[in-house]
């Protein structure tokens, strides 16, 4: 088993009632291993490379405060026994936007609007008879991608009558209809 990663975390601040922050992070592990499985051993190999991003932009001034925020996440991943390939490739993206008003110190709104769009990519080549992983023996191809896109909408109440009680209300939508 090997895993190399690295992480940053910043945070700027812009004035003073904003601020931005960044937080990315990659990795790289990978694995191998000896396998039996019914009548066949071979070696099984694994791997994964993956980074993702948040970036978060702030305002915060007497009863309002606002936000942007943008992520990101690649990954590709690969496994490998016998005639047993599997590929995997990922790319997710998300953006927000979120106010929330403070009517008073224990009564606020909170509403914003976020999209999410998700790209999957896999690839395998699996044996056709479970019981027959050797590399000589049939298989058979899939490719698959599922593309998801997501528009949100939301409204959140919060008020708090007392230092044991929290009353809240909330309301969610989607726009992709």
């Amino acid at each position: 088993f090997g895993a190399n990663d690295i992480g940053v975390h910043w945070k700027q601040k812009l004035g003073e009632h904003t601020n931005v922050k960044l937080f990315s992070y990659a990795i790289d592990e990978s694995y191998a291993a000896q396998v039996n499985q019914l009548a066949f051993e071979s070696e099984a190999n694994g791997d994964k490379q993956r980074n993702f991003n948040i970036l978060n932009f702030n305002y915060q001034k007497s009863k309002h405060f606002f936000s942007l925020n943008y992520g990101n996440n690649f990954s590709k991943s690969s496994y490998e026994f016998g005639n047993l390939t599997a590929k995997q490739r990922e790319r997710q993206f998300y953006t927000a936007a979120n106010y929330k008003y403070y009517f008073k110190e224990n009564l606020s709104l909170q509403s914003g609007i976020n999209y999410e769009s998700n790209h999957i990519q896999m690839d395998e080549q699996s044996p056709i008879y479970y019981y027959a992983p050797e590399p000589s023996a049939p298989t058979f191809s899939r490719d698959t991608t599922l593309q998801i896109h997501d528009w949100q909408y939301y409204a959140y109440a919060k008020w708090k009558p007392s230092r044991q009680w929290i009353v809240g209300a909330g309301w969610r939508g989607n726009l992709n209809n």
